[in-house]
């Protein structure tokens, strides 16, 4: 009753700043993978809860290493017995909601990905500042696919290991086209956090 009585009052506070439009509510879920490659990305609308809708119950987890015990209530949708909500109380109540990822099909599911983008079948692009990309051209000669990917075969072939730790640089980015077999070489080679990073260690093992 109070998470849906905090809903009322934030769509009152919309209504009070737009007052000639009815509040369109919704939150709004970013789900990504850890490294960061790519993203799903889907609304609900916000609406206020029935309590009578749910049953809960207890859930206390116990203490485990440097994890202090907890306790939570859990709460279920009674019609389809799926969990809905965990309130967690003894490390400060906080209401956690839960949520269903639309269907692939589903026109307002949002998928991208924003690193190692597939072209087509043979084809990988890259996404790499503009220095970087200016530095591998004045190395290679061209950024060309064909002279990329050969670059990188010949140079993990080279080198094999290397380690870097990614560096900053502009926030411009460039595309550069590679092939698949030089793109899952890439990956298997060298330990890196994003499109940016291997292309920082490609140079490096450029002679």
């Amino acid at each position: 009753m109070q998470y849906a009585e905090l809903i009322k009052e934030r769509t009152g506070r919309v209504k009070e700043a737009a007052p000639h439009k009815t509040p369109d509510m919704r939150t709004g879920w970013l789900v990504w993978e850890d490294n960061l490659t790519e993203f799903l990305y889907f609304e609900e609308r916000m609406l206020p809860s029935n309590p009578e809708q749910y049953t809960a119950e207890w859930n206390i987890t116990p203490a485990k290493g440097a994890r202090k015990a907890s306790k939570s209530l859990w709460i279920y949708d009674k019609d389809t017995s799926q969990k809905r909500y965990s309130v967690t109380t003894s490390a400060g109540i906080k209401i956690q909601p839960y949520f269903d990822v639309p269907l692939p099909s589903d026109n307002n599911l949002y998928y991208f990905r924003v690193q190692s983008e597939p072209v087509d079948a043979t084809t990988v692009r890259l996404w790499i500042s503009a220095a970087t990309a200016s530095a591998l051209k004045i190395k290679l000669g061209s950024l060309d696919s064909a002279t990329v990917s050969t670059a990188i075969l010949k140079a993990i072939e080279r080198v094999g290991s290397i380690v870097q730790a990614p560096e900053q640089d502009d926030v411009l980015a460039v595309a550069i086209d590679i092939s698949k077999e030089a793109h899952i070489q890439l990956l298997a080679a060298w330990e890196a956090v994003s499109d940016e990073h291997r292309a920082q260690l490609l140079l490096k093992a450029i002679v």
